[in-house]
């Protein structure tokens, strides 16, 4: 009966344990999307709330133990003094899991159980709650990348368009006779990645055929607008910095701005 109690005990445990702690981690993997950083700070806040918790009912079970031998000591005292008749009696107001049995008054080794196992259940469910409670006060922070990157020195990049930046900094790095300038590489359309075709000097979205000229004109396809360019400078190391939190946009007249060419004549 005692080992039948304490399975069932430890598996109750365990279901509360879960059921309290869920609302940590859907608060965290159901909220909109965030970094690899986001993530471990969620997985590691859901875990110190589920090992707390954990600890909570370690000291109700303890608790528990500690009343369920105090009522054992009190009776195998009681029993001294009862007749064997009186015994099974005893024995038989309660079922295999410790817990009475409806047909039979209440011992106070059955109450003591009970009220013990309630109140661990409530402390954990209480402790999940506030659990989900403190999650909500911490800010949702999404992490972006630096939008300011170095491409490297002037002398480095020939006439012509330069694809190595389009995927990891979405730009296209353009030199013409008279310097630099940086175009988004995401068409104006729906966001796809133009590829720069040499032989037509021309960029040509794959998803859609949208067409740039070398400037970021848009002259066929469903593309919108031109593509827009970002703020081009040269840092004081002497290579060419780009700042793709300052955006030019030609419908806007904005392409003879400072910051939206960077003249070179080397």
């Amino acid at each position: 009966m005692k080992s039948n109690f304490k399975f069932l005990t430890i598996m109750m445990f365990g279901i509360i344990t879960v059921v309290g702690a869920s609302p940590v981690w859907a608060a965290g993997w159901l909220s909109q999307s965030m970094s690899l950083s986001s993530a471990i700070w969620e997985m590691g806040l859901g875990c110190l709330m589920v090992l707390f918790l954990f600890f909570i009912l370690v000291i109700g079970y303890k608790g528990i133990s500690y009343l369920r031998s105090r009522m054992k000591t009190l009776n195998s005292e009681k029993k001294t003094l009862q007749s064997k008749n009186s015994e099974i009696s005893t024995k038989n107001t309660t079922n295999e899991t410790g817990f009475p049995v409806l047909d039979q008054p209440m011992t106070r080794r059955s109450f003591i159980s009970v009220l013990g196992l309630g109140w661990a259940t409530f402390a954990a469910a209480s402790l999940g709650a506030f659990a989900g409670f403190v999650r909500f006060l911490f800010p949702q922070v999404t992490f972006e990348p630096n939008p300011v990157f170095e491409a490297g020195l002037p002398s480095e990049f020939t006439i012509g368009v330069h694809s190595q930046f389009k995927l990891n900094k979405k730009v296209f790095l353009v030199r013409d006779h008279s310097g630099f300038y940086a175009l988004s590489s995401i068409c104006t359309h729906l966001g796809c990645i133009p590829n720069w075709l040499p032989s037509e000097q021309i960029f040509k979205c794959p998803c859609h055929g949208s067409g740039y000229y070398i400037s970021g004109i848009n002259f066929e396809g469903p593309a919108p607008r031109p593509l827009p360019r970002y703020e081009i400078t040269l840092a004081s190391n002497g290579k060419i910095r780009v700042n793709k939190s300052h955006q030019y946009l030609y419908e806007l007249h904005q392409w003879g701005l400072p910051g939206s060419f960077l003249d070179y004549a080397g």
